[in-house]
């Protein structure tokens, strides 16, 4: 999949009622080797800001949580939590650049009244990084 076809399949996930942080993640399903139904309950608590706005933007959780699946050595004893951690806190920044936040409660103007993008926005801009890092690891 481009990343149109990503982008695309992460707000058509958004659209049937699915969290951002579900619609990020389930996004790069086609890579991950885990049905997608469980992709979708592992990141459903993740979503609005960890459920309560105060926490990270869901967005970016299901995109945390795409990375790892991918690049995770999935042992402990594996070097690759290094790399893992680079390429989040990589996504975080570009992030934040681009929104201006990594809260929820601060994207959505909770506090100050100023919506600073949409959540399906948010979407889409995680999972253009997303995509992008991942193309980067290969």
């Amino acid at each position: 999949m481009n990343q149109v076809d990503v982008v695309r399949k992460s707000q058509q996930l958004k659209e049937n009622g699915h969290n951002c942080a579900q619609a990020a993640l389930g996004a790069f399903s086609h890579l991950i080797d885990i049905p997608e139904s469980e992709l979708f309950a592992i990141s459903e608590g993740f979503g609005g800001g960890i459920g309560d706005k105060q926490g990270i933007c869901g967005a970016v959780s299901g995109a945390v949580m795409a990375l790892s699946l991918l690049r995770s050595g999935r042992d402990p004893s594996h070097l690759t939590k290094e790399k893992t951690y680079e390429l989040v806190s990589i996504l975080k920044e570009r992030f934040h650049q681009k929104i201006g936040s990594t809260t929820c409660k601060d994207i959505l103007g909770e506090e100050t009244g100023v919506e600073l993008y949409t959540c399906g926005g948010c979407v889409e801009v995680a999972v253009e990084i997303t995509d992008q890092l991942i193309k980067e690891m290969k």
